[in-house]
């Protein structure tokens, strides 16, 4: 089982990295500029940028390069829905990003190990192309529990609960695909429930 899912994301590695590096890229300079000048046009583009990454992880990482037919398209439906969430939001506008500097701690801390996903893959023995990547499921629901946190008041709950649910698999998936670095998927996830748990209650 551990081999199929490393073999899964080195094809995916293997074939998309060119896309993968524009696509972080990208999203570094727009989440940089959002927190510098958080422009309205701004706000909503990240929103909709965000939604066509994990529209990308939906379709290619699961749909395409996923091996379980009935599990890649299970978990490809649900990071499709979050793609779609996030792009909707540009015109519900449920999430308002007003960022409390109470969570910039936490939330650079997070950014920074979404950012190193690879190295830390690679400081548990990983090597190219069976590493975990930025632009991946589980690193990204990292870097979208991260902002969505850092502007906790009003937000998408639906999406923040679906964010969790993935997050939460993390601390399974360190031992049954050997991904310890998925630890900080998990750590994400229960610092999310901390964070809007402390909002509903």
């Amino acid at each position: 089982m551990s081999n199929v899912f490393w073999n899964t994301i080195a094809n995916y590695n293997l074939n998309t990295w060119i896309i993968q590096i524009i696509l972080l890229i990208v999203c570094i300079a727009l989440t940089i500029s959002l927190y510098l000048k958080p422009t309205p046009f701004l706000k909503k583009f990240i929103k909709f940028y965000v939604g066509i990454i994990f529209l990308w992880i939906g379709i290619v990482f699961f749909y395409t390069y996923g091996s379980a037919e009935a599990k890649k398209y299970l978990t490809g439906s649900l990071f499709v829905i979050i793609g779609i969430l996030w792009i909707i939001d540009v015109l519900w506008k449920k999430i308002d990003f007003v960022f409390e500097k109470k969570q910039m701690i936490f939330t650079c801390i997070f950014y920074a190990l979404w950012l190193l996903y690879p190295v830390i893959s690679m400081l548990f023995g990983k090597r190219y192309p069976s590493i975990s990547t930025s632009i991946m499921p589980c690193p990204m629901t990292v870097f979208s529990l991260a902002l969505l946190c850092s502007c906790p008041k009003k937000t998408n709950l639906f999406l923040v609960g679906l964010l969790i649910i993935w997050a939460l698999t993390g601390f399974p998936k360190i031992f049954i695909f050997n991904v310890p670095e998925d630890s900080i998927l998990f750590a994400s996830g229960i610092y999310a429930i901390i964070t809007f748990g402390s909002r509903i209650i």
